[in-house]
């Protein structure tokens, strides 16, 4: 792909990285493959995800787990990769680009981010519209606050 060389995909992991050592052994062919190339990186879940998503240009997180939630609070591209179509019109599949599940539409994602398109600005708009996030949030710490405050 042209815009290979400008991707660096991180991958945090459900469980600690010697998990993934050991899975490696078991399955060396296939993850040996990916482990060993640059622009691929794993790392556990030890690592502060709030941090992560700050630094990154978008996020893509499998269905329906809380790193698009928080990108979106923190007004960064984010979508819900959904490669094998688990979940086909579900409640996010309402919002026009947040839950993909075609290949074409996850590249086409990338190269948004990448070119940095104005499209996405909006996306986020109507996405924390729909989700109920408002401008004031910062991610899930004040998300949870938020919730606490609703139903105390």
């Amino acid at each position: 792909e042209e815009n290979s060389d400008k991707i660096t995909f991180l991958f945090c992991l459900k469980y600690k990285k010697e998990l993934l050592e050991s899975e490696l052994e078991i399955n060396n062919r296939t993850l040996k493959k990916y482990t060993d190339q640059k622009d691929i990186i794993f790392v556990d879940k030890s690592i502060n995800t709030t941090d992560v998503i700050r630094a990154s240009h978008g996020v893509v997180s499998m269905p329906f787990t809380t790193p698009t939630i928080e990108a979106i609070a923190l007004k960064i591209p984010a979508i819900y990769f959904d490669p094998i179509g688990l979940f086909p019109n579900n409640y996010f599949s309402e919002i026009d680009g947040l839950y993909i599940n075609r290949y074409e539409l996850f590249k086409n994602f990338l190269e948004k981010v990448i070119i940095k398109d104005s499209e996405l600005k909006e996306s986020i708009k109507k996405a924390s519209y729909f989700m109920g996030i408002s401008d004031k949030l910062d991610g899930v710490g004040l998300i949870k606050s938020e919730i606490k405050k609703l139903i105390s």
